[in-house]
């Protein structure tokens, strides 16, 4: 299956807007809805989001909330929520869609088999010296080389996390997968399938893809 072709465009938006009680106030709710190359990257790219300002008014004061304030979308406009997972979706695919989706599916581990290793020989004036990262491979060696003391400091990745489901789900736009399906292999053979339901919900507002 081949991705859709996509006819670029510069300037195409919907606005919705409807009056709600927010945290107690009279307010108004503006969602806006593009399709578009407005940032000039090269292909149209779905975006959705809203504002919130006290009823009446459209001034910086006025102004209460606003961004990607999906859940307040889907709470407030329920007919808009079936667009929600195609935010920051193009025509070329979900943002990052590989690299994001594999990151956020995948365990770093804080154990990396990395050590600092200081070496100290006081008989000879040497305090405390840092001879660098090593793995645990290296420092036996180490140690033989160095006379004196050799102390040793496991390094901890700082950038160590758990597999998140959730937001592999959503990088992926793919809500019924499971973290053994988060391969390359199987994420680009979904995009086009992918793209062609992306193109019929963005055709269904009435815009160009």
């Amino acid at each position: 299956m081949n991705i859709p072709k996509s006819e670029l465009t510069k300037a195409q938006k919907k606005r919705f807007t409807k009056r709600i009680d927010y945290a107690g106030m009279d307010a108004d709710m503006v969602v806006e809805i593009r399709h578009d190359d407005e940032c000039g990257n090269g292909h149209n790219s779905f975006t959705i989001t809203g504002d919130i300002h006290k009823h009446g008014r459209r001034s910086d004061s006025a102004w209460l909330i606003g961004g990607c304030i999906h859940d307040k979308i889907e709470k407030h406009f329920p007919e808009l929520a079936q667009y929600l997972k195609w935010h920051l979706c193009s025509t070329d695919g979900p943002m990052h869609y590989v690299a994001n989706s594999l990151y956020h599916a995948k365990a770093i581990s804080r154990h990396q088999d990395k050590y600092f290793v200081y070496h100290e020989n006081l008989d000879v004036g040497i305090r405390r010296v840092l001879l660098g990262m090593h793995s645990s491979a290296e420092i036996e060696q180490i140690c033989n080389t160095y006379p004196g003391t050799i102390t040793i400091k496991e390094h901890f990745n700082p950038m160590a996390k758990k597999p998140d489901l959730q937001a592999a789900r959503n990088s992926a736009i793919w809500p019924e997968a499971e973290l053994k399906d988060f391969t390359r292999e199987a994420l680009k053979a979904r995009l086009p399938s992918l793209l062609v339901e992306f193109k019929k919900a963005v055709e269904s507002l009435g815009f160009a893809y």
